[in-house]
């Protein structure tokens, strides 16, 4: 790319502007819109989760609200420490991955501009 520069002498001058300006600049834009696709999903999935284990606690809640003696109480909770254990940890994976696509993402455009001003 270049740009003609008409000095104030009269002379024009032209300016070779180094291309790899504009296509840093685009890899930079297309990883910022990644990085905010990538958070509203993040905070999606975790919206989503709340909602789920405040449904499933109220669940657990009334369940053990019914217990008719102490085992039936202690097997109700049990379950709910259970769920909400196997909950958590599918939950965390869901997060770690949602965050390796993210920075996959986020950085993919980056690598790209950077593999091209190597050549």
């Amino acid at each position: 790319m270049t740009v003609s520069n008409n000095g104030s002498n009269g002379s024009d001058k032209t300016i070779a502007m180094p291309t790899f300006g504009i296509e840093l600049a685009e890899a930079i834009q297309s990883s910022l819109q990644a990085n905010m696709k990538a958070a509203i999903a993040i905070q999606e999935e975790l919206a989503t989760f709340a909602s789920y284990r405040a449904q499933t606690n109220a669940t657990a809640g009334e369940a053990l609200s019914k217990c008719k003696n102490w085992d039936d109480a202690v097997r109700a909770q049990q379950d709910w420490a259970k769920t909400t254990a196997d909950d958590y940890m599918q939950e965390s994976k869901k997060l770690m991955e949602l965050s390796r696509e993210a920075m996959q993402a986020v950085f993919g455009s980056l690598v790209q501009w950077r593999g091209r001003t190597e050549r």
